[in-house]
């Protein structure tokens, strides 16, 4: 099945400016995900991975992530001195983003 194709960088640019009061320089989406929308923001106080979920609909097979699923698994990987993304935000929903965010830095 052929994905969409679906700008979302405004509203990630909005989301990320709300959420981490800061100022957006720049917004790259990485047009390499399949599942997905990924941008890379860059702000006047650092550099961050947004992840903005595709919205879940009948005829959609995409499952939201579960927000205690995602730090569980940032547990484990805290508790095995894993290095890895740590998480700043998630959102299951939001008005610009129906399908709900996650930022990492």
């Amino acid at each position: 099945m052929a994905l969409i194709y679906q700008d979302l960088s405004e509203p990630v640019k909005k989301v990320v400016e709300q959420t981490l009061s800061q100022r957006v320089v720049s917004c790259e989406e990485l047009r390499d995900g399949k599942t997905h929308f990924v941008y890379i923001v860059v702000t006047d106080g650092g550099r961050y991975i947004v992840k903005a979920f595709r919205q879940r609909t009948i005829f959609s097979e995409y499952d939201l992530p579960d927000h205690d699923k995602l730090l569980w698994v940032t547990d484990q990987l805290d508790k095995e001195g894993i290095r890895h993304q740590k998480i700043l935000a998630f959102q299951p929903k939001h008005e610009l983003l129906p399908g709900g965010f996650v930022i990492f830095e």
